[in-house]
């Protein structure tokens, strides 16, 4: 199913019960949009084929696992979409975020919320939809590249010469895809700009420690986008100041399998490394992490890396909820979760490392 580039209005579809779709109808206008409510997937198929459709919206408490039907129909040129539901669709809700769906709300919200969470899905399926547009620029840029490399190489005759130039395109054009969504991170949360910054020298200390020299700067760079779904996590919740209430927890923590889902299909090995570190880097040693409740060297190693990285500059940097703990503080933190949280191994090369406290002194 495609949104075709078209002149005329642009529809906002409506699979909703009768009294939510009412008051989404009043909101559509806010949004430049005319408003099709309809009562079934077939019916929602029948107008997403037939009008340009910016935006679906889906109640669960209408059509319930009926809608999965939908989500796995529309392709990455389709709409932003937002699933709605209650506190017992949340595996329906975790499915359909799997799939695809841009947001999800739980019931009961008001007017607020909703607003809110419809512009997180729309900006999130923007910044998906520029994403695959730059890489595909980097990919045309680093063919060209790789063109007239060929044509000089023949010329000089430099096999080897040919081949160390194509990898650094490369590799310049996947760091920058890397540098552009950890952008588009820090332009939703006030705590990740210098957080990112700061994981990544984190990240790349612990892989120097282990040996995996050759890695290292990679499992740095993919760190930096460890956080990346949380452009589907509405502002509501992503910058609340007081604790989340457990079904905003529900929410907040869809942030790393939509995070995987948006670096997964990538053909590079670091995006691809970035969406194992987006997927796992909750994941705690014991088993007792999200989302997967992996164990141990179940984990993988660049999420294992980037789970102490993470809860250490948490820790040593204010948070809405609590102030920052001093660097002693935070590494008997650590310790304490050492084999239940964290790779005994690793988090003991991380603390015992005299350039980590180097690296804690000089941040930003």
């Amino acid at each position: 199913m495609r949104s075709e580039l078209r002149t005329e209005r642009e529809w906002t579809c409506l699979l909703a019960a009768e009294e939510a779709a009412l008051e989404l109808q009043e909101l559509a206008p806010e949004f430049g949009t005319d408003v099709a409510v309809v009562p079934s997937v077939d019916e929602a198929v029948d107008v997403l084929d037939a009008r340009p459709t910016r935006m679906l919206l889906v109640d669960l408490r209408l059509v319930g696992a009926d809608a999965l039907r939908l989500f796995s129909q529309l392709d990455a040129n389709g709409p932003a979409s937002l699933v709605v539901g209650e506190h017992q669709h949340l595996d329906l809700i975790r499915r359909a975020l799997e799939l695809g769906a841009f947001g999800a709300l739980i019931a009961p919200f008001d007017r607020v919320q909703l607003l809110a969470a419809i512009e997180s899905s729309s900006e999130l399926h923007a910044r998906v939809l520029e994403r695959e547009r730059r890489v595909r620029d980097l990919e045309y840029v680093t063919d060209r590249q790789q063109q007239a490399l060929h044509e000089r190489t023949d010329e000089l005759g430099a096999a080897l010469k040919q081949r160390m130039w194509s990898e650094q395109a490369a590799l310049l054009a996947q760091e920058e895809t890397v540098h552009s969504l950890a952008r588009a991170i820090e332009s939703r949360d006030i705590v990740t700009g210098a957080h990112v910054e700061r994981m990544s020298q984190y990240c790349e200390l612990i892989a120097n420690e282990l040996g995996l020299n050759d890695q290292a700067h990679m499992i740095g760079l993919a760190a930096r986008l460890h956080d990346v779904g949380k452009v589907a996590v509405p502002d509501f919740i992503l910058l609340k100041q007081s604790p989340l209430t457990p079904e905003e927890r529900v929410v907040m923590q869809l942030h790393c399998r939509t995070g995987h889902a948006i670096l997964s299909d990538a053909e590079s090995e670091l995006l691809r490394m970035a969406a194992v570190i987006a997927l796992t880097h909750h994941e705690w040693y014991d088993g007792s992490g999200y989302p997967g409740g992996l164990a141990g060297e179940a984990i993988p190693v660049a999420g294992r890396i980037t789970a102490i990285a993470d809860s250490f500059d948490a820790l040593t940097n204010d948070r809405p909820y609590r102030p920052a703990l001093g660097f002693e503080e935070a590494t008997e933190v650590l310790v304490e979760q050492r084999a239940t949280h964290f790779d005994p191994q690793m988090l003991d090369l991380f603390v015992g490392s005299a350039q980590l406290a180097r690296i804690h002194r000089h941040r930003g």
